[in-house]
């Protein structure tokens, strides 16, 4: 790495990751100085179907929210759901619908024992697109993840979203941008930053929508473009005849 023109990271967790295990303190600032992040790119469908920004909640006095990822123990999505037990305990009427392949049965099995969880199979964007319409708030506290790019489905349709902290999605934007990092094992924290959603909801959504843009496929593509010449333009990455 250290002879490499460019470094190019999908997310500034993995790569204030790989500074701190892996480059001595001395030669971090040339490293980060050659270094971008760049997301992987929207499915153009979700680009074509961009929704409007919110203004408010779904107008059924409910609070809907929303959980697309595989059913295993990586996203974590009891946790999610204690934390929308939690939102009902303080008088929040709140649902989880949970969207996903099921991977590990025990882990359905853990959820569905909770009366306000909804469990939906797997299915595809034109399904999916529906689905995000109706709801309001999109939560993911998976305990690992590499970029997220359910995150950004879901601000393509103004939901605000709640990411984990020190994984893929977080540090993209400052907090209160697009929706808010949690700790993946602190449900009262979770309930916490949904119930801060609902506070700004029209802000968040609007926020949401237009940054769902910088990833769509031509801005990426520009983006990666723009890395690599920059790359090979620096002195020691010359082409020689």
């Amino acid at each position: 790495a250290e002879e490499a023109c460019g470094l190019l990271f999908l997310s500034t967790t993995h790569r204030d990751e790989f500074m701190r295990r892996f480059v001595p303190a001395d030669k971090r600032q040339d490293f980060l100085e050659k270094s971008v992040v760049i997301g992987n790119p929207l499915e153009r469908f979700w680009e074509e179907h961009a929704a409007a920004p919110r203004t408010a909640l779904v107008e059924d006095g409910r609070l809907h929210v929303l959980l697309v990822g595989r059913i295993n123990k990586v996203k974590n999505i009891p946790m999610a759901a204690m934390a929308v037990g939690e939102l009902r305990s303080r008088g929040v009427e709140a649902t989880l619908t949970v969207v996903g392949e099921v991977e590990d049965e025990g882990e359905l099995a853990r959820i569905k024992a909770y009366d306000h969880v909804e469990v939906l199979p797997f299915m595809g964007p034109e399904e999916l697109v529906d689905v995000y319409r109706t709801h309001d708030v999109f939560l993911l506290p998976s305990t690992v993840e590499t970029f997220g790019r359910v995150y950004v489905e879901a601000m393509s349709q103004g939901l605000p979203v709640i990411y984990t902290k020190g994984q893929g999605f977080d540090g993209r934007y400052p907090d209160g941008e697009v929706g808010y990092a949690v700790s993946p094992d602190d449900p009262l924290e979770i309930a916490d930053r949904i119930q801060a959603v609902a506070g700004d909801y029209a802000g968040l959504s609007e926020r949401s929508l237009r940054h769902a843009a910088d990833y769509y496929e031509d801005s990426i593509v520009d983006k990666v473009e723009s890395f690599y010449e920059r790359s090979m333009a620096a002195a020691k990455c010359e082409v020689v005849a």
